[in-house]
C-alpha cells in the first residue's frame, strides 16, 4: 500500500530526471559542438565537459 501511495511521485521523480538529463545533454552539445560559433569565450571545451560530468556524477550520487 505504501508503494502505491508513493507510485504517482516516483513516476514524477522519473520524468524530471529524465528531462534533467536531456537537458544537460543538450546544453553540453551545444558548448561542446557550437562554441566556434563564439569566437573569444573565455572557457573550454574540457572545462564544459568536466563540469557536465561531475554534475551528473553528484545528482546520481544524490
Amino acid at each position: 500500500s505504501v508503494g502505491f501511495t508513493a507510485a504517482p511521485l516516483f513516476v514524477i521523480a522519473a520524468a524530471w530526471f529524465v528531462f534533467f538529463g536531456l537537458t544537460l545533454f543538450f546544453i553540453c552539445c551545444c558548448y561542446c559542438c557550437c562554441s566556434h560559433r563564439r569566437p573569444g569565450y573565455p572557457y573550454s571545451r574540457v572545462a564544459y565537459a568536466l563540469s557536465l560530468i561531475f554534475l551528473i556524477f553528484f545528482t546520481v550520487a544524490a
